[in-house]
């Protein structure tokens, strides 16, 4: 199943190392599902849904009706990128904040010492 395209076999099988050739680990298969009232999910997280008693419970999709996994396609990604970005900012400012109380200490370790050797 190494480097088939997903048209070939949409059945194929998931490795963890896709490009190597040898030492490939069977993960999985892909299962993709459907709801009967898909609005009724309940979201866990910020990527993953769970059924509910109201969307009722997860069944397979046909492959004739189904969604297709395309080779080569870009996914949308889950990642909130101003929450993304505000939080390295928070991370860019709290390693400043560190790095100016390293300073100061190292500055007044350094007038101890000097101090220190005048009297």
């Amino acid at each position: 199943f190494q480097n088939e395209t997903f048209a070939a076999n949409p059945d194929r099988l998931v490795s963890m190392e896709e490009n190597e050739w040898e030492n490939t680990e069977f993960l999985d298969k892909l299962k993709i599902v459907e709801f009967h009232r898909d609005r009724y999910l309940k979201k866990q997280g910020s990527s993953l849904w769970v059924d509910t008693e109201e969307s009722g419970k997860a069944s397979l999709f046909q492959a004739a009706q189904g969604p297709k996994i395309r080779q080569g396609f870009i996914e949308a990604s889950n990642v909130n990128p101003v929450r993304e970005m505000v939080d390295m900012i928070e991370v860019n400012r709290a390693y400043e904040a560190n790095q100016k109380v390293i300073q100061t200490d190292d500055s007044l370790a350094s007038r101890l010492v000097n101090d220190a050797v005048k009297v």
